[in-house]
């Protein structure tokens, strides 16, 4: 399995050997999560699941920053406490998903985990 480098919310997966390796790939926001990205994120682990992997790894791309937070810029389209709310269940439903994997997830910090950053790093049982 493996997913073409330039999706919109830049997630890559690749697998090899069991050992799925998903890439959280925008660099150019150091590695921000936007709302395409947490689509991605969520069809990346049913994706991954399929393959019967061993462990998986979840990384920033780059070499600035594992995963930034949110992306500023796309979070700025939120004005309702209702989209506040929906976005705020979307992230969360990720993590959980992540925090309950059924094989370990390990989070190669490659640099900075800041907030929702932190948080994909927390959801990993190694890090």
């Amino acid at each position: 399995m493996g997913t073409p480098a330039g999706s919109p919310g830049g997630v890559i997966v690749e697998v090899d050997d069991r050992v799925a390796v998903l890439t959280i790939d925008r660099p150019e926001v150091r590695n921000a999560i936007g709302l395409a990205t947490i689509d991605e994120l969520d069809a990346a682990l049913d994706g991954i699941l399929e393959t019967d992997p061993a462990v998986l790894v979840v990384r920033g791309g780059g070499a600035r920053a594992f995963v930034s937070g949110g992306d500023l810029n796309e979070l700025r389209v939120i004005r309702t406490h209702a989209q506040a709310v929906d976005m705020a269940r979307r992230v969360r439903r990720v993590l959980d998903r992540m925090a309950a994997f059924p094989v370990p997830v390990i989070a190669a910090l490659n640099g900075h985990a800041v907030g929702g950053g932190a948080e994909v790093a927390i959801a990993a049982d190694l890090r």
